[in-house]
């Protein structure tokens, strides 16, 4: 499964989605963002017009993932690229068959409203 948010549905290759979507009038009417997972810094990555926007996590002792932290810059904030982000991660711990525990509180609140990732929450 993966997530489509606001209509956009990204292409998944080689644990790398590439999309392109209309982002906000500063940042000029189309924009590819790429989003891949660094198993070395922990963490996964979104890449736009040259600014990074990232998930960090750390892997519990009983194997769970904690997912700790979300930054998006402020010039992208507003667009999406947070739920892109969180989505990719999602789905990334379910196909590798990975449990989740959230402590931001952004991925927590985006949980809360999207139930269909329960079957991954430690």
């Amino acid at each position: 499964m993966v997530c489509n948010i606001n209509g956009i549905m990204p292409c998944l290759m080689m644990n790398v989605w590439i999309m392109t979507f209309s982002a906000s009038p500063m940042l000029g009417s189309m924009n590819t963002i790429k989003i891949r997972h660094d198993y070395t810094r922990k963490c996964f990555i979104a890449v736009m017009n040259g600014m990074e926007s990232k998930i960090t996590y750390r892997e519990r002792p009983d194997g769970t993932l904690e997912y700790d932290h979300t930054f998006v810059p402020n010039v992208l904030r507003g667009q999406g690229i947070a739920a892109e982000i969180t989505c990719f991660a999602l789905d990334w711990a379910r196909e590798n068959r990975k449990k989740i525990h959230a402590t931001c509180p952004y991925i927590v609140a985006f949980l809360e409203e999207r139930r269909d990732y329960e079957d991954i929450l430690a």
